[in-house]
């Protein structure tokens, strides 16, 4: 009892002293979170945490207080964003947002799964090394669409459950399901707003704007925005066209499911 009052003082001194991220950027990985990131804090209303991607409400044991200790003081009169993909891929953590945070403005960013999947790929042989560097991206795309046989692709904790055992972050194809992702926002009643990167790319104006409306910023594209693109991912040689089409065809299926959720069509 006296550690939950103790947590709840630390909370509430937390909260009168910091401010809370009024964006939230859940996901997707490989989608370009940290380009967008630094496109919204380079704006004059909008500064950065301490650390770009907190995922405090991805832990199962987590100090919201802490969680606070990463954003900007309050008396300095700036709004601040965390980006966080993990929040919408490890089951409970949506839930702790939205018991936590004040209905922050939800950025959802996606892109070509397949491209996606292959920069997963080279990030988790390259720069993590959970995969060895021997295994061909062909090899892997057969052992892991052979593994997801056997898993619920409706269910975000079914695809977390069976694709975390060698990775905190998942495998690389389950995770460019991602209207089994959004529908799990839409069942907690979590509005969000979503970017596709090839949007952000081909017609950045246009996206921005659209971004600015729903956060409330200012219209104005933040200078650079189209030239400089962050965290790129490594690539030893393209996707194989066999390869290639074998997942276009996994996620033709999803790929339509989201279309029909968000009423538009993807960029490709």
């Amino acid at each position: 009892m006296k550690r939950l009052q103790r947590t709840r003082v630390a909370e509430e001194i937390a909260k009168s002293l910091f401010t809370s991220p009024s964006i939230l950027i859940v996901g997707f990985q490989k989608c370009g979170t940290t380009s967008l990131y630094k496109y919204i804090t380079s704006t004059e209303e909008y500064v950065p945490g301490k650390t770009k991607e907190k995922n405090t409400f991805a832990q199962d044991k987590y100090s919201y207080a802490e969680y606070l200790l990463n954003f900007p003081l309050k008396y300095k009169g700036y709004k601040t964003v965390n980006a966080s993909h993990q929040a919408i891929f490890v089951p409970g953590a949506l839930e702790r947002v939205k018991k936590h945070l004040n209905q922050p403005k939800v950025l959802v960013i996606m892109r070509n799964p397949v491209n996606r999947a292959y920069s997963h790929f080279a990030y988790d042989v390259e720069d993590q090394g959970y995969i060895d560097q021997e295994l061909s991206f062909d090899d892997y795309v057969e052992y892991e669409l052979d593994l997801l046989k056997n898993v619920d692709l409706t269910d975000t904790k079914s695809i977390y459950d069976h694709t975390t055992f060698y990775s905190p972050f998942g495998m690389c194809i389950s995770k460019g399901i991602y209207v089994t992702y959004l529908k799990r926002l839409k069942e907690l009643d979590i509005p969000f707003h979503a970017v596709f990167l090839e949007e952000l790319r081909d017609r950045p104006e246009e996206t921005w704007k659209g971004i600015a409306t729903y956060c409330g910023l200012e219209k104005e594209m933040p200078e650079g925005m189209i030239r400089t693109n962050f965290n790129q991912g490594k690539y030893k040689s393209p996707i194989s066209d066999a390869t290639r089409e074998k997942l276009n065809a996994f996620y033709a299926p999803f790929n339509e499911e989201l279309s029909s959720f968000l009423n538009r069509e993807t960029p490709w």
